[in-house]
């Protein structure tokens, strides 16, 4: 008896503990959200509208936007095609146009003074590679109040085409930008790089980098430990000189992608590069997702889809009858707070936030069922 008791404790063990499993996996809670930005009159939510928003919430924020003027900024977008730089500008002009005068903005640029020393990874002239480098790294709109005129003659110089000549020193224009934004007031401070291209100047073997060059890491963790986040455009890069995609591009995307402490979007034509500034800002601009305790249970930006475990607040659930109570709460020009109900039996979550007019800073939510009532 007793060995028949001992050949079956096991595989009741076993059974046992499978049903317990079972019990848990589905015992688990949990609902998937995301949130979006209505503006007003729209039937269906867009970037643009994501964009007004988080500027209308957003409190003062101090951006240098780093904006690449190398050579290869000549090269067509698309076969046959306009220079990349004209896309660009457009781009940068729309983007400055609709930034708020609470925001301060400078522009620092590279290669636009010097010609290049560095062909295809390669030192063919030392000292015009040291001179595009290290010097030709320029604040050419200082940081302050938006100043759109300035933005827009620095555009036009631009526009020549002898302008777009020099190599891409990355860690160095970082670096710059750094320095700048570390010596502002303020507590939001934001690069946003703009280039085509991955780091020529700095190299880890000796041999082959320019002399007082930086490292593009090492630029990025002095503007970490100063409070700065550094957002990157890859505008261009995978296409080649005729405008034509080249075999590969993931090595040099990769290295760039490896630096965002921010954002990281990919732009290969004019398009994409005005809705990637936008993407920029709505993704570096977080909302939290709160519990009755005001406990943060989710971190997320506008269109970001997320997980909400429930498994915490089932005797919540049971109080208020299978309804729970949560805050979506943003810290910004002023302190954004709006009270949600959510459904025990929710599993996809898709709230709007109702823009009534362009400057609107306390949008409705929608639809009506979300909204939360005592």
């Amino acid at each position: 008896m007793k060995g028949t008791l001992q050949r079956w404790a096991l595989p009741v063990m076993m059974l046992s503990l499978l049903v317990l499993l079972s019990a848990c996996a589905t015992n688990d809670k949990f609902f998937n959200m995301r949130v979006e930005a209505l503006g007003p009159g729209k039937s269906a939510p867009d970037l643009e509208s994501a964009s007004e928003l988080v500027s209308n919430l957003k409190g003062p924020e101090n951006i240098i936007i780093v904006y690449d003027a190398s050579g290869s900024m000549l090269w067509p977008s698309t076969p046959g095609g306009e220079p990349r730089f004209k896309n660009a500008h457009r781009a940068l002009s729309k983007y400055v146009n609709g930034i708020r005068e609470k925001h301060s903005v400078g522009l620092v640029v590279y290669g636009s003074r010097y010609p290049s020393g560095i062909f295809d990874g390669k030192i063919n002239n030392l000292q015009a590679a040291i001179k595009s480098c290290t010097e030709d790294i320029v604040l050419t709109v200082p940081l302050g109040k938006v100043d759109k005129n300035s933005f827009n003659s620095e555009l036009a110089r631009l526009s020549q085409n002898k302008s777009y000549k020099g190599d891409t020193p990355i860690g160095g224009s970082i670096a710059k930008a750094a320095e700048i934004l570390k010596k502002s007031p303020g507590e939001r401070k934001h690069i946003i790089l703009i280039t085509d291209g991955a780091e020529e100047c700095f190299s880890n073997d000796r041999g082959k980098g320019i002399p007082n060059s930086i490292s593009p890491e090492a630029a990025v963790r002095m503007a970490a430990e100063n409070g700065i986040v550094v957002s990157i455009v890859a505008y261009g890069i995978g296409l080649g000189k005729d405008g034509k995609k080249i075999s590969n591009p993931e090595q040099a995307l990769l290295s760039l992608q490896k630096l965002a402490t921010g954002v990281f979007v990919i732009a290969n034509t004019g398009e994409e590069l005005t809705r990637a500034l936008m993407q920029v800002d709505v993704e570096n601009f977080k909302f939290d997702l709160l519990d009755v305790n005001n406990k943060s249970v989710a971190r997320f930006s506008l269109r970001e889809t997320f997980r909400v475990d429930t498994t915490p607040y089932a005797s919540t659930i049971r109080l208020l009858k299978s309804r729970m109570k949560f805050s979506i709460s943003a810290k910004g020009g002023q302190n954004f707070k709006k009270d949600i109900g959510i459904d025990e039996d929710m599993k996809d979550v898709t709230l709007f936030l109702r823009l009534k007019r362009p400057d609107d800073s306390d949008p409705d939510i929608e639809p009506p069922r979300l909204r939360w009532s005592d």
